[in-house]
């Protein structure tokens, strides 16, 4: 009787076994091709990227635009209290 339960035992632990390295090996072909697609992806998204000296004078313009604008609303907030004050 015992041989007989260690028998059942061992062939529900073989089957678990079975499925677990199916999903096993399926969730390591998924991780490949998600690192593949990464890689891919990250491949394709270096060629589209603006390099440095491509964006240098986009900066110097948006960075001079912002500085004229926020000097205008800093000087006319200090005109505004100077001109109050009298």
């Amino acid at each position: 009787m015992p041989l007989e339960a260690l028998t059942k035992r061992v062939d529900v632990l073989e089957q678990q076994f079975s499925k677990w390295h199916t999903e096993t090996l399926l969730h390591n072909q998924h991780m490949e091709d998600l690192l593949k697609t990464i890689l891919r992806n990250q491949s394709e998204s270096k060629e589209n990227m603006v390099h440095r000296y491509e964006f240098s004078p986009v900066q110097k313009i948006v960075y001079g635009g912002a500085g004229v604008i926020l000097t205008t609303v800093l000087g006319s907030g200090l005109a505004l209290i100077i001109m109050g004050a009298k």
